[in-house]
This record gives structure tokens, C-alpha cells and sequence, in this order.
């Protein structure tokens, strides 16, 4: 879930700042915004301007975007003030945001004029994984639009190859995205989904090159584009610390994506601010990885409050908006062996936890997946057993490398708790051999620095976790141990010898 309420914030930030500026139509909205703006002096001068850019962008169904509406909302609302106005294009932005978040149905939206096809149809299924087409139906309407082939509809098209598990075609449309000759200091790209794909197939540097870009883009960008590129770097470099396992800068990152967000939002003033409960979940989650189990415990308590204020606000000024609450302190404290300690009885979490992934079945990917059957194991519904499986089969099928196989581990794991021995064996002889045939793909693909990282970021957890079950099996399964035990000092080598490459370090130059 964690992966998934990432991605959902990238995506929200993309629609508030630069859903469609990589038109240049787009340019020409921002250069009569501006004319506005410095029109404002004058406000009776400056008003009449507003209201004949609002007029024009009723005409250009290109303007009519959530990013659009809303700065004409903040226009009428603070420069030159016509509530009339500012409430008409709130509704409008509104009404597009829900749209794009599956509220309402777009299917009954097409056939209007040439854009909506592709911006009312396909573009928003592209975030779905509802239908298992919507990359494939995409990318077949796409060879045939060539004024729909831009940066922004290559990346997303990416974007949902990699959520379906094709990574050839998910690098294919990112790598055309990044080909195509557009000024990106005038024209948003979205870089950070790229960068995202990067870091979690190991490509670390080339991840590390595009925030850097990203970053200098937040500076030397048109000034309409920068605090989306400041944005999208800090959400990509969170993404990055999460892929390489570096949770102290992964926590770091987190506050200062708290202090953006908050800025944004009260300069904005955009109605209930999510900043908080995010902030606390990201450094929550570091905590944890980092083993400072009290400080994980406080900061998960702190989410779910901060989560609830965060949601009564949402259900109360969207009252059609289907959303279902969730908390993550009760996982964490079952994890950690304290369930007496939680106010409601474990049954009532268990099944807030299944209403809320079903509620977003539709958007889910294998991350969101994992974290259900994940968090379904800790609180101990008898139903995870059965979402696991069909999240390795995929991993089987496709070598699904955002998830690696991190999902056998947990699940031999859960296995080995419920004293499963035979089922934990298994799962774990299959994912040691899945990962001597990845790791040979990693190290060639990416070279052995990127390989240690991914191993200490996604696998070292697994393999620390077999050697409980190796101790286990010599008191309780003695018939299975001579066998779990000559696995685990192959482990034990294979462990020695990531350490010494990730800390040897590199001659310097005579």
C-alpha cells in the first residue's frame, strides 16, 4: 500500500501542476495567465482579461484541464476577485479531478471532438489495471494519432506497460518519451515515473541523473513549470531511497516532501491537506526498516489519526466520493506481538482492511497486491494464503522485478509462523532458484554495484529470515534440516560476498 498511496500522490501532484502542458497550447494559456497577473495593478483592467481568458477556455477544449480550472479558481479568488467565477471553476475542476480518479464513467464521455477518444477514454484507463488491455487498446491508438505521440502520453503508456508487468514494452515507451525533441523548460515532462522505473529495475544512475535533472529543471524551467519539477524530484528521490534501502535519506526526504506539500496546499488553499498523514506514513515505514521499533510504533499511531482528520475532511466536502478509511498501526502491532494492546478486536481490522483493497481493486497492481496479502498475514486472516498465490504466479510468469521475489520470503515466512514447514520449504528452495538465475540478469544488465544495492534493498530480508527456519527446523523438523542447513551456508557465502563488493572500495589513480 505503501507503493500504491506513492504513485497516487505522484500522479495527483502531475494533474495539479502539468496535466497538459506539454502542448503548446498549453504555452499560450500560461502567457495569458501571465498577462493577467501583471495586469493586476489595474483590476478593473486585469479583471476583464480574466474573465476573456475564462470565455476562451470554454471555447479550447485543450485549456478545459483540473491544473487550468484551478489556477483560474485561485485567479478569481485572489487577483481579481470574482466569487461567481472562482466558484465555476472550482465546480469544473472538481468535476475533471473525479473524473480522473474513476468517480465518474468515462465511457459515455467520447465522441465529442478529436481530443476526447484518447483524453476521456484511453488516457484514463491507462491508470486502471481494471482491464488488462488498457496498455495494449493505448498503444494502438496511439500509432495511428501521431498529434497524440508526445512525452506525456509516451510516459504514461510506459507507466502502464511496467503496472502490467511488461517491462520490455514499460522501457521501450519511457526511453521514447525521453527521445522525443521537446524543450522541456517550456513543455512539463513528468519525469519522475521514469526515474521510478529506474531505481526499482536497478538502472540506479540513470535514476540518480533524471532527479538531478529534475532538480535543475525546478530552477531554470518556465516559472509555470518549476514547482511542478520541484515536486516530482522530491517524490522521485523518495521513491529512489525506498528502491536502494537507504532509509535514513528515505526518512530525510519524507520531511522535506512534508514542508513542499504544506506550502503548496496553504498557498493554494487546497481543502483538505493529505501532507500529514502521508509525512508520518513514509517516516513510519523508514523507522521500521530501520529497526527503531518504538519510534516506527509512535509514528504509526500518529498516521492513523492523522489519516482519520484527513478522511472525515474528504467525506465531508466530497460526499459522493467513494473512499473507504484504513489503519496501519494494527498490522504493525500484530508484526510486533502486541494485538492486546489495540482498542478494537482484531476481526474489526481484519475486515476494514478488506472492504478498504476492495474498494480499490480497479487501480491496483501487483505492489498494492503484496501489501494487502501482506498486511492481511500480520493481522492473521485465514484468507492470505489465497492472495499469494496468484501474486507468484505473476512473478513466475513475468519476473515481475518491482516486487523481485520478496513476495515468496514473506509468504515462506507466514508459512513458517503458522508452522507450515513443508509449504515454507518449498516456497523458499523455488525463490533461491528465481534468484540465482535474476541475479546473473541483474549484475549483467546493470553491472555488480547496482546488484548489491538491489540485494541489500529487496533480498537480504528473505535470506536473514530462512535462517530462523533452518534453527526452527533442527528442533521441531530434524527430517528437513540437513537440507535446510547446507541451503543456508550456500546463502551464508553468497551473503560474505555481497558485503565485501559493497564495501570494497575502488583504487584511486596513481
Amino acid at each position: 500500500m505503501l507503493r500504491f498511496r506513492q504513485q497516487f500522490i505522484l500522479l495527483l501532484t502531475i494533474l495539479c501542476f502539468a496535466a497538459t502542458a506539454s502542448s503548446q497550447s498549453q504555452d499560450v494559456f500560461y502567457e495569458k495567465y501571465a498577462a493577467v497577473s501583471m495586469a493586476a495593478p489595474d483590476p478593473k483592467k486585469a479583471l476583464a482579461m480574466a474573465k476573456d481568458l475564462y470565455n476562451q477556455m470554454e471555447q479550447n477544449k485543450t485549456w478545459q484541464t483540473y491544473g487550468n480550472y484551478y489556477i483560474m479558481k485561485n485567479l478569481f479568488e485572489t487577483t481579481v476577485k470574482d466569487e461567481a467565477l472562482a466558484k465555476k471553476c472550482g465546480d469544473k475542476a472538481t468535476k475533471i479531478m473525479n473524473e480522473m480518479v474513476g468517480l465518474v464513467t468515462t465511457d459515455t464521455l467520447t465522441g465529442q471532438y478529436e481530443g476526447d477518444v484518447w483524453d476521456k477514454k484511453y488516457f484514463p484507463a491507462l491508470f486502471s489495471t481494471k482491464d488488462p488491455k488498457n496498455a495494449i487498446d493505448a498503444e494502438a491508438y496511439l500509432k495511428t494519432n501521431a498529434g497524440k505521440q508526445n512525452y506525456t502520453n509516451y510516459c504514461f503508456l510506459g507507466y502502464a506497460f511496467e503496472r502490467n508487468g511488461d517491462y520490455i514494452k514499460a522501457r521501450e515507451y519511457y526511453e521514447k518519451a525521453m527521445q522525443l525533441p521537446e524543450d522541456d523548460k517550456t513543455n512539463y515532462h513528468s519525469y519522475a515515473y521514469y526515474a521510478g522505473f529506474l531505481a526499482r529495475t536497478g538502472d540506479y544512475l540513470k535514476a540518480e541523473e533524471l532527479i538531478s535533472r529534475m532538480e535543475k529543471l525546478s530552477k531554470e524551467a518556465s516559472e509555470f513549470l518549476r514547482t511542478g519539477y520541484h515536486s516530482e524530484a522530491i517524490a522521485a528521490k523518495s521513491v529512489y531511497f525506498l528502491a536502494i534501502g537507504d532509509y535514513q535519506s528515505y526518512i530525510k526526504s519524507s520531511e522535506e516532501q512534508y514542508k513542499f506539500m504544506e506550502q503548496v496546499y496553504a498557498t493554494n488553499k487546497i481543502p483538505c491537506p493529505s501532507y500529514d498523514h502521508i509525512n508520518k506514513t513514509l517516516t513510519a515505514f523508514g523507522f521500521e526498516m530501520l529497526k527503531q521499533y518504538d519510534q516506527a510504533e509512535i509514528f504509526w499511531k500518529k498516521r492513523d489519526s492523522s489519516f482519520m482528520v484527513w478522511y472525515n475532511c474528504i467525506r465531508t466536502t466530497y460526499p459522493n466520493m467513494k473512499m473507504d478509511p484504513i489503519s496501519l498501526y494494527p498490522a504493525f502491532m500484530a508484526k510486533r506481538g502486541k494485538v492486546s494492546k489495540l482498542p478494537k478486536p482484531i476481526g474489526f481490522y481484519i475486515s476494514e482492511t478488506e472492504k478498504y483493497y476492495n474498494g480499490i481493486r480497479d487501480y491496483a497492481d501487483i505492489s498494492t497486491n503484496v501489501e494487502e496479502a501482506r498486511q492481511l498475514a500480520y493481522l492473521g486472516s485465514p484468507r492470505y494464503p489465497a492472495l499469494y498465490q496468484p501474486i507468484l504466479e505473476d512473478i513466475r510468469k513475468n519476473h515481475n522485478l518491482r516486487e523481485s521475489t520478496v513476495p515468496f520470503a514473506d509468504f515462506a515466512y507466514f508459512s513458517m509462523r503458522d508452522r507450515k514447514w513443508e509449504d515454507s520449504r518449498k516456497l523458499y528452495k523455488e525463490m533461491f532458484t528465481l534468484n540465482h538465475d535474476w541475479i546473473n540478469d541483474i549484475i549483467f544488465t546493470f553491472g555488480e554495484k547496482a546488484f548489491v544495492t538491489y540485494f541489500n534493498a529487496k533480498l537480504r530480508e528473505g535470506y536473514n529470515n530462512f535462517h530462523s527456519l533452518v534453527k526452527l527446523a533442527k528442533q521441531e523438523q530434524p527430517s528437513i534440516f540437513p537440507e535446510l542447513a547446507a541451503q543456508g551456508y550456500d546463502n551464508l557465502l553468497l551473503t560474505k560476498s555481497i558485503s565485501l563488493r559493497g564495501t570494497k572500495k575502488e583504487r584511486k589513480p596513481s
